[in-house]
């Protein structure tokens, strides 16, 4: 759910800007989300194997110095969302809080 910053009251946009650590606009959206913390796993690739991995990711999603951020954020989060689903069981994650603009239409 997104919170409009301006909605909120004193006391929730001081929590929030106290967690973020940096002050937030009256024209930003707030999101916050908790889900279930779950323990973090001991590595199962060797470090030949982490290499390989980390070679094929760079390879599906290739960064140069001409890739846009946009482009460069959109492939990082898929990558994210695609280790997260094949590591983690549905469900578990880890909290985020985060903040950001509104999206212009």
């Amino acid at each position: 759910m997104l919170h409009r910053v301006r909605d909120l009251s004193p006391e929730q946009r001081q929590a929030a800007e106290t967690l973020l650590g940096h002050a937030l606009s009256e024209d930003e959206l707030l999101s916050i989300r908790s889900v279930r913390d779950t323990p973090i796993l001991p590595a199962k690739l060797s470090p030949g194997e982490s290499l390989a991995s980390w070679q094929s990711l760079n390879q599906r999603y290739p960064v140069d110095s001409q890739t846009d951020a946009e482009a460069y954020e959109m492939a990082a989060t898929e990558a994210i969302r695609f280790a997260r689903l094949t590591l983690h069981p549905f469900g578990t994650s880890t909290t985020s809080i985060s903040s950001r603009p509104p999206i212009s239409a």
